[in-house]
């Protein structure tokens, strides 16, 4: 008899996912255990895997599609076996779920929460495949442990196994790998620049950006994935949160004093070079600590008070962004800061992070200061109710107060805001406080 395959419910909030690409065709054999297809939600990749042994008989939706949780996405069974009345099955299915849903909806959902993250660790640990690139390793002989995988989440598939039974003449990196995958480029196509002709990300990245899929040079590439739900949530909070932002100048010519004596200390003692970032991070803690009324959000008719200070950072990765979180920045030293941030700056990079890493921020961080950008709006991370964007140090001629004229380091802040729930008068005490502990960092470290 065949068997359903639903969409998962990853998360207490999540009400339907998008399914990024099926991993198996129809009629290709699967393995229970076997990842089946991939979703999106709005917060992080994960894998349906197949609860049963058997080929898939039919696929109810397309790449791109949204399906609210609970509901049949595809039929499993044995090979020639017919599906009849897959209709009028799935409705009854569905409203058996939807009854289900309720009652749970009724209870306490931290099991939930924990078997998300049981899932996403357990997915984290073992070796990503497609079916079909399990079998041909099995015929070949192959040790999956030894083939890089270009897929999400570096999940080996067809061509990666492929490629390693070449004659691996063509060495490549693991990222340009995963570049080329997203991209669509071929990688035998390309000259390494990297050492000893491997071909590195940025060899990847021009091939695509002289690559053509038309006659007039445009390129097409499909709205969906990561870009498509990044879009979704973008428009959702500026649309129905009144933006507000206020720039401010920052003297930061004491924080650059104060890193160059901590670098060889933090490096000696986590191996780790701490950054502006982690410098700020402390410094939007202390100010979030005196500004209680900044560090909330809004959940319906209610707004939350978070007794904790967790700081999402946006971290460019390719396709996208995503926004980890350093939890209980206010209570860890900088050097206990610099050796969490470089981690889960690493892992986003890697695709990584887990839902848990991604979840519980009650303010967020954009920094753009590594690029030639004085100030921006940032858009709030709901639910949120602010947002913090860090634009470049630069040196300017500054008039103290003895009318002297000096050049100092300045960086412009820019705090955007939810105008529902925060008041200008407040959300310009916040940002003022980031300024004076800023200009006066030693506050930081004691």
């Amino acid at each position: 008899m065949a068997e359903k395959v639903v969409m998962p419910k990853l998360g207490a909030t999540m009400e339907s996912g998008t399914i990024d690409s099926w991993l198996i065709e129809v009629g290709e054999e699967v393995e229970e255990g076997d990842p089946v297809a991939e979703v999106q939600t709005d917060k992080i990749t994960m894998e349906i895997e197949a609860e049963s042994t058997g080929v898939l008989l039919k696929k109810l939706y397309e790449p791109g599609d949204t399906v609210p949780v609970q509901q049949v996405i595809a039929y499993l069974g044995g090979p020639g076996e017919e599906i009849k009345d897959i209709v009028e099955e799935n409705d009854s299915y569905q409203q058996e779920q939807n009854d289900t849903e309720i009652k749970t909806n009724e209870s306490n959902t931290s099991t939930e929460q924990s078997d998300i993250v049981d899932l996403t660790n357990k997915q984290r640990n073992k070796i990503r495949r497609t079916p079909i690139a399990r079998k041909i390793a099995e015929e070949n002989n192959i040790s999956l442990e030894n083939v890089i995988g270009t897929g999400p989440n570096e999940r080996v598939q067809k061509i990666d196994v492929e490629d390693y039974l070449s004659s691996q003449e063509k060495k490549v990196t693991p990222l340009a790998k995963k570049v080329a995958e997203n991209e669509q480029v071929d990688l035998n196509k390309i000259a390494g620049t990297g050492m000893n002709q491997k071909v590195v990300k940025d060899d990847v990245l021009n091939a695509a950006r002289s690559s053509v899929s038309s006659e007039n040079g445009d390129i097409r590439k499909p709205f969906k994935g990561m870009r498509k739900v990044i879009a979704d949530r973008i428009s959702d909070s500026f649309y129905s949160a009144p933006h507000v932002t206020l720039n401010g100048e920052v003297d930061i010519t004491r924080v650059i004093d104060l890193r160059k004596q901590l670098l060889p200390v933090i490096e000696d003692l986590e191996g780790v070079r701490v950054s502006y970032n982690e410098v700020i991070l402390k410094a939007v803690a202390y100010a979030l600590k005196k500004n209680q009324e900044i560090n909330i959000s809004l959940d319906g008719e209610d707004i939350i008070q978070h007794n904790e200070i967790n700081i999402g950072m946006a971290v460019d990765v390719p396709d996208g962004l995503v926004v980890p979180v350093v939890r209980s920045v206010d209570q860890k030293g900088l050097a206990a800061l610099t050796r969490e941030t470089k981690a889960l700056i690493k892992q986003a990079h890697d695709g990584k992070l887990s839902i848990d890493d991604m979840n519980g921020s009650t303010f967020s961080i954009s920094n753009l200061g590594m690029y030639a950008v004085d100030e921006f709006t940032p858009i709030i991370n709901q639910p949120n109710a602010a947002i913090l964007g860090i634009g470049r140090i630069i040196k300017k001629p500054v008039v103290a107060e003895d009318d002297t004229v000096t050049v100092r380091s300045m960086m412009t802040l820019s705090l955007s805001f939810d105008h529902r729930i925060v008041d200008g008068a407040p959300a310009a005490r916040f940002l003022t406080d980031i300024k004076e502990v800023l200009e006066q960092p030693y506050k930081l470290i004691v």
